[in-house]
C-alpha cells in the first residue's frame, strides 16, 4: 500500500508461485495493482491482477486477467467484512470466463 495522506490508498504487488496439477507442475508470476477508497468505516476497492506461466505454452496454458470490485465495512478494529465481484478472463488459446461473487471476513492481528 502507498500512503497518500488521502482517503485513496493505491497498491502494487508482485509474486511468483507454482501451479500443481495431477498431470503437470509449472511456475507462474502474478502482478497486481489497485486502489481502496476509505469512506469512514466503509471502503470501496478495485484490483487488477495479471497471472501467467513463465513458459506459457499449450501444456502450461495459464494466462489470465482478473478484475475485482469490492465493498467493505470495518466491523471492529480487527475485523472487516467485504463483498466482492470478480471477473477472470483467459488471454491464451483457451476461451474461458469466470465471474465470482463472495463474502469475505478478514481478521487482523
Amino acid at each position: 500500500a502507498i500512503d497518500t495522506g488521502t482517503m485513496i490508498t493505491p497498491y502494487v504487488g508482485v509474486a511468483i508461485g507454482q501451479k500443481n496439477k495431477s498431470t503437470i507442475d509449472f511456475p507462474f508470476w502474478v502482478g497486481e495493482l489497485g486502489a481502496k477508497v476509505a469512506l469512514g468505516d466503509a471502503s470501496v476497492g478495485y484490483n487488477f491482477r495479471r497471472r501467467t506461466a513463465f513458459d506459457n505454452n499449450a501444456t502450461n496454458a495459464f494466462d489470465t486477467n482478473e478484475q475485482t470490485v469490492s465493498l467493505g465495512y470495518q466491523v471492529t478494529k480487527n475485523d472487516k467484512i467485504a463483498l466482492a465481484y470478480k471477473q477472470e478472463r483467459r488471454n491464451d488459446h483457451v476461451s474461458s470466463e469466470y465471474n465470482t461473487r463472495g463474502v469475505f471476513l478478514t481478521h487482523s492481528f
